[in-house]
Order: C-alpha cells, then sequence, then structure tokens
C-alpha cells in the first residue's frame, strides 16, 4: 500500500454532500503505527488532524447536548467542533472506531455523511478518516453497525515487516511532523476543482456502463467482508477513480480504494470492465486526433463512450469547436443506426438534446435532422 498517494486521493478528491475527501477506515493489528502514521501523511498533505478516541466518547459528543433555551431546545456541541470551525481544512481522525458502542455509533452516522454535530454543520474542508484494530484484537471492540460501515471505504492496514520496522526504526519514524500551510491546501483543492468536472464525467460514464451490462451488482453484499456494494457506496467508488484520475494514482492505489468501497469482487469486474474497454480520451475522440469505432457487441463500453462523449460537449464553450465535436457525435450515431443498433442510438440523441446550447446545432443542419428523423421513426 502507498499510503502517501492514497491519502493524496482521499483527502483531496471532493466527497458527497458538496464536501471534500472519501471518508476511509483501516483495520490492523495493534501497535503497528496507524494513528501516527495517519497523523503524518496528513499534516504531510497540509492538514491538521484532530484525533477522537471512540471508546472515551458518548453519543452527546457527535450528537450535540441538549439545553432547554427561551421555549425550544438548542444543541451545544464539543470543543472540537470549535477547533475544525477554526481550522476550516482539517481531517478528524476517529481511533479505535469500533471501541464506540452502538449509541455513539448512531450518533455518528450525520457526522460522517454530511458533517452536522448538533445543530452545527462543519466546514466543508472537515474530512473523515477512521482507524481500528480487528474486532478480535480490540479492547471490548464491537462490530461496526450496516449503516456506519456503509458511511466508509475499508482498507487493510499492512503490518510492517522486520526488514521495514528496523529501516523505520534507525529513521526515527519519519522525523518531525510537517508544519501546515493552508495556503498549500487551498492551492491543491483549486488544482482538484479545475479538473473535477472532466475527470468525474469520465468515471461516471465508465462506471454507468458497467453497471447497465451488470446491473445485479448495484447491490451486492458479499459473504465476506465490510465492504458492501450499494448506490451510495457506488458514488464513493466513482468518486475515488475520478480522484485517481486527477491525482494521477498507480493502478494499485487505484484498485485497493475502488475495493475498499464496492468491495473485492464487484471492483475486480468493474476494474476488468474498465481495462478491457480501451476507450479513447473523448475530447481527443471528437476533436478527431484519435480514432474508435462503435463495437455493436459492446454496448456497455458503447454506452460509457457517448457519455464521456456528451460531457466533453457540455464543457466546451467555442461556439466552432462545440459544433465540430456535435457533428463527430451524430456521425457516430449514424455509424450506429447503420449497425443496427438503434436503441442506444436514439439514447445517444436524448444525451445531447440535454446540453444547452445543443438544440440549435441540431436542428440548424438537414443531416442532422435526417439522423433524428430516420431514429426516431425506427423506434
Amino acid at each position: 500500500m502507498n499510503l502517501q498517494e492514497l491519502m493524496r486521493v482521499v483527502l483531496y478528491t471532493p466527497g458527497v454532500n458538496g464536501r471534500w475527501g472519501l471518508p476511509v477506515i483501516f483495520e490492523g493489528k495493534p501497535g503497528t503505527a496507524k494513528t501516527s502514521r495517519i497523523t503524518r501523511e496528513s499534516a504531510a498533505l497540509h492538514l491538521d488532524t484532530i484525533t477522537l478516541i471512540a471508546s472515551l466518547r458518548e453519543p452527546t459528543d457527535f450528537a450535540g447536548f441538549a439545553v432547554p433555551e427561551k421555549g425550544s431546545i438548542k444543541r451545544y456541541v464539543e470543543k472540537w467542533v470549535d477547533k475544525c470551525m477554526d481550522l476550516d481544512n482539517c481531517v478528524v481522525f476517529l481511533d479505535e472506531l469500533n471501541t464506540a458502542p452502538p449509541s455513539v455509533q448512531k450518533a455518528l452516522l450525520r457526522v460522517v455523511l454530511e458533517g452536522v454535530v448538533g445543530d452545527s454543520c462543519l466546514p466543508i474542508g472537515v474530512r473523515f478518516v477512521a482507524a481500528q484494530n480487528s474486532v478480535d484484537d480490540a479492547a471490548d471492540g464491537y462490530e461496526l453497525s450496516a449503516a456506519l460501515a456503509n458511511r466508509f471505504g475499508h482498507i487493510q492496514w499492512p503490518a510492517p515487516s522486520a526488514a521495514e520496522w528496523a529501516l523505520a526504526l534507525n529513521s526515527g519514524f519519519g522525523g518531525d511532523i510537517n508544519v501546515v500551510d493552508p495556503a498549500a491546501t487551498a492551492k491543491m483543492q483549486d488544482y482538484v476543482t479545475k479538473k473535477w468536472d472532466a475527470a468525474y464525467g469520465r468515471a461516471a460514464a465508465l462506471v454507468s456502463g458497467f453497471i447497465m451490462r451488470r446491473t445485479d451488482l448495484l447491490n451486492f453484499k458479499p459473504k465476506t467482508g465490510i465492504a458492501v456494494a450499494s448506490p451510495r457506496t457506488w458514488e464513493m467508488a466513482t468518486r475515488a477513480l475520478s480522484g485517481c484520475f486527477i491525482h494521477n494514482a498507480s493502478d494499485d492505489t487505484r484498485n485497493e480504494l475502488i475495493s475498499a468501497f464496492i468491495g473485492d469482487g464487484p471492483a475486480s469486474e468493474l476494474i476488468a470492465f474498465i481495462t478491457s474497454a480501451d476507450l479513447p480520451d473523448a475530447t481527443k475522440y471528437l476533436d478527431g486526433t484519435e480514432r474508435w469505432t462503435p463495437n455493436p457487441r459492446r454496448m456497455d463500453t458503447t454506452f460509457a463512450m457517448l457519455q464521456m462523449c456528451v460531457n466533453v460537449i457540455k464543457d466546451t464553450t467555442v461556439d466552432a469547436t462545440k459544433r465540430k465535436r456535435v457533428d463527430t457525435y451524430m456521425m457516430m450515431l449514424e455509424q450506429l443506426r447503420a449497425a443496427g443498433t438503434t436503441d442506444i442510438a436514439v439514447s445517444g440523441i436524448g444525451y445531447l438534446q440535454k446540453v444547452t446550447g445543443v438544440y440549435q446545432i441540431l436542428i440548424s443542419e438537414a443531416r442532422y435532422v435526417d439522423i433524428m428523423a430516420a431514429l426516431n421513426s425506427i423506434m
């Protein structure tokens, strides 16, 4: 596991509900430096860490404590929330999570997914990372509830080999923790934000193309393991894939993160699909610098390509460029119609017509109108 690369993707990928970061939980043996290394890697990425020991917390620490006030109830929060407010961007590290009793786990549900504590909403730059020992090794441990487990990606923490530990011992286990630079955090977030739409469009097209093929995996509970494929975790896996594109992550990190959210089985099939799809860069295809021919026998990859192309056209602002890209897209639909795959060709028209500013292009040339009319008459 390349922890540095993995943490960069996890912490600097837009998550659900408009928040930064993908919640992950690391599980491993006691005494393997989970806490110290996660704190050190977060600091190297210019994020302070606020560590909360689950076994020492009460439900009110995460749900707020209710106080009657002028005929109503106001929920006040703990000091850790005030610190998050002051920092704006940070990592809340939930250590020993499976020592939290069910009542505390229940109170964490909105915190992890929505950043809501009591009546307060944490800044969108507050990320959540957790760690725990295995249940057998945890002191008075509990199983994570299904609802809380489904809010995290689950990653196994590797115990160091003797050689790795000896090397770390002689190097002082990484030396001093870096000084956090808020300006560097903002710079990284700006970089990711600028690339996000294109990366997410590509990832969403691939994942949706795969799910159209394997609908049974949208909700898939394995016989073993905690990571469960659900609509929520598929969205998180899609975001993880997008983050890997932006950060140029290795295949190992990509595969580990996808598996963390949807489980090994669905992840291995998705990865095989992405590899076998061999799709070109949609921008280069639409601009004519890369070639690709739709395969009538692979509607899953064709569906993914259509979606990627629509996302490129949607983000194109120059009229001449947009017109050229629409032209290439329409010729692809004509190829699909000629090959007899009318269902997906008609769908392709529907995707394009939803893009702002494209309808006028479609009705401006007879050949576009003819293609649309031909498809509609067949359907």
